[in-house]
């Protein structure tokens, strides 16, 4: 509410399974951006489609694009 847009708007960027659970739960779209420590975590969850979950962080922006392309969510970079 605070920044004038619906849950169902935003794309929330997260690095761990919890986030990735919190974002989904308050019901926004997210996309995952592992570390060596949350990679088997969040690709365990099942939470995310594998497409979704980024292990290599170059490739953030590639995926983003990716998924306002295929969702037509994600608003301006």
């Amino acid at each position: 509410r605070e920044l004038g847009v619906s849950a169902d708007e935003c794309l929330v960027i997260e690095d761990s399974a919890t986030g990735v659970s919190a974002a989904l739960a308050a019901g926004m779209s997210c996309v995952a951006v592992t570390t060596e420590f949350t990679r088997t975590a969040v690709h365990e969850s099942g939470l995310l489609n594998d497409r979704w979950i980024v292990d290599v962080p170059s490739e953030l922006q590639n995926v983003v694009e990716r998924f306002k392309d295929e969702t037509g969510k994600g608003g301006r970079l």
